[in-house]
């Protein structure tokens, strides 16, 4: 259950398939957190042999190759999920592509950003053909499958997030848009 944010705004993080699996080095959270596992990106947890086990199983499992989305597909990307959120009637503020993940800065009415994401995951995946990749016939899986959600608590909150969202330009070579491009 995602907590009721400021004025119905969400920070929203959606990773490329498998970019962050199971057993990786940085930490990580295991889904519905069955298993508590210590740590995270922060302050990763110390190597173990457990680790390395599950990251090597979380390898053996997939279903496809890793996703990096090119720095020639980001504006695309970024371009087909403003089309969705805008198809959606969903406010944006800002968002930004990077090799592997996006951030949206969302308005949602209803408090359910999630389904909202999942329409936009699905636009991108069925509209987008790479440009580094243009003679492959079949689909890669682009998106992990759960989502990050954060509520934005007040409006200095969502003034923090809306600046680190944009600054993932300088700092990871992301695609970056915001409400402010829009021609008037």
């Amino acid at each position: 259950m995602i907590a009721t944010a400021w004025r119905n705004w969400y920070h929203c993080t959606v990773g490329t398939y498998a970019q962050w699996l199971p057993g990786d080095k940085r930490g990580w959270r295991e889904r519905d957190h069955h298993e508590h596992v210590d740590g995270d990106y922060k302050t990763p947890p110390p190597p173990s042999e457990f680790h390395a086990r599950r990251w090597q199983y979380s390898k053996c499992i997939m279903k496809g190759e890793p996703y990096l989305i090119a720095p020639a597909d980001r504006k695309t990307i970024g371009c087909l999920l403003l089309e969705t959120f805008t198809l959606q009637r969903i406010p944006i503020l800002a968002l930004a592509v990077g090799a592997t993940h996006f951030h949206a800065l969302v308005q949602c009415e209803n408090n359910r950003p999630n389904p909202i994401l999942g329409h936009a995951k699905k636009h991108v995946m069925f509209n987008f053909s790479p440009i580094s990749d243009a003679t492959s016939r079949t689909r890669q899986k682009l998106w992990e499958g759960e989502s990050g959600v954060k509520p934005i608590m007040c409006r200095p909150h969502g003034v923090a997030v809306y600046h680190y969202i944009l600054d993932h330009a300088g700092k990871e070579g992301a695609w970056v848009w915001s409400f402010r491009n829009i021609p008037s």
